[in-house]
């Protein structure tokens, strides 16, 4: 199966969009605002050979 590389998920409050996402499965983020001109949030990668994400 092909593995996602990405997607986009809109939220009011970053904040508490990237303190959920990161309870629920772990995730980082790394602050992309400045390279993309508006708020923007990316998830870090996993290791490599290692599944970045706990979800299905």
């Amino acid at each position: 199966m092909s593995r996602v590389v990405h997607f986009e998920i809109h939220a009011e409050d970053v904040g508490r969009a990237v303190a959920f996402y990161g309870d629920v499965f772990g995730w980082t983020f790394e602050d992309w605002s400045e390279f993309a001109g508006m708020p923007t949030r990316a998830r870090s990668p996993g290791r490599r050979g290692r599944r970045a994400s706990t979800g299905p």
